[in-house]
């Protein structure tokens, strides 16, 4: 989700120019599905993984030393990965004008050209 927000807003922000506050706007309303999706599959997967007494605690011990021998293994892990992609495909992703970047002087080529250095004064 981070990487995902992190592209939605460098995007939002660069296509937005000088200003941010559309940029926000556009930015919750792109990432507000895909985060609710995600923050369900989450809520759900610390509910099965979470127990409340040692019983509890045991049995599911149990079941994730067993489960690798267990006929319905792959229903289980074809089950989680299906989850989870549904939550990663949550988003369709704009495809953001790549922004424009100044040009780096090379350093290789040898200094500067005294008009290009910085002059500082004493």
């Amino acid at each position: 989700m981070a990487l995902v927000g992190a592209y939605v807003l460098a995007g939002e922000l660069a296509a937005a120019g000088r200003a941010p506050e559309e940029a926000f706007g556009r930015y919750e309303t792109e990432m507000r599905g895909y985060v609710a999706v995600n923050h369900a599959l989450a809520r759900e997967f610390a509910r099965e993984m979470t127990a409340d007494t040692r019983r509890q605690i045991r049995f599911r011990h149990l079941m994730m030393r067993i489960l690798p021998y267990m006929p319905w293994k792959n229903l289980v892990a074809k089950k989680i990965a299906e989850d989870v992609q549904r939550a990663a495909q949550a988003i369709t992703l704009k495809d953001y004008p790549a922004p424009e970047v100044p040009e780096v002087p090379n350093r290789a080529a040898g200094p500067a050209p005294a008009a290009a250095r910085p002059t500082y004064a004493a």
